[in-house]
């Protein structure tokens, strides 16, 4: 499969050349994260390539929220995650019950081996943490105990929505902590 790059400055490759205007026919392609790219780098590519904005309805709220952090050379700090992991989630069910299959993605954190919920955190917080694919994980019939993974690609359309629709759990705008 023909892979595009995201680099971590925002930009897209394509058989490594920068992707100059922004192409609806990127979006069924596989995806690679470029070292360096953090959540950070996400923002930068929907402002480089304002179409796909238009993917996700938060898209435009969450660039105006960390509009005044994406250009400064230094991040909020954030001690939980070590990384950001996006990953699809393929469940079948059955027993009891109509036979289904449910595939979804996820946004979590993770430190060291642990998946940290992110839903507690800023997202102005996170804009520092590196992002890194995850493997695919299949559970079948509600077995979580026994989760199957495996290797897979991500869709640069898979990526953009789901990473919108896993922010969308976080909490409030940093504006809104309460201050000691």
């Amino acid at each position: 499969m023909e892979c595009i790059i995201l680099k971590a400055d925002g930009a897209i490759r394509e058989k490594n050349v920068p992707v100059a205007e922004p192409s609806l026919a990127l979006l069924p392609m596989a995806i690679e994260l470029d070292d360096g790219y953090c959540l950070k780098s996400f923002f930068k590519m929907l402002r480089t390539y304002p179409v796909y904005m238009e993917i996700s309805m938060f898209n435009p709220v969450y660039l105006e929220q960390v509009g005044p952090f994406i250009d400064l050379d230094t991040t909020l700090p954030c001690h939980d995650p070590d990384t950001i992991e996006f990953s699809k989630t393929i469940e079948m069910k059955g027993f009891p019950g109509e036979p289904a299959i449910d595939i979804y993605t996820g946004l979590n954190g993770r430190k060291g081996q642990n998946l940290i919920a992110l839903k507690n955190f800023h997202v102005e917080t996170l804009l520092g943490v590196p992002m890194r694919l995850g493997k695919l994980k299949h559970i079948i019939f509600g077995d979580t105990q026994e989760i199957l993974e495996f290797k897979t690609d991500y869709t640069l359309f898979e990526f953009i929505d789901g990473v919108s629709w896993g922010l969308s759990f976080l909490f409030n705008p940093i504006e809104c902590q309460l201050r000691r």
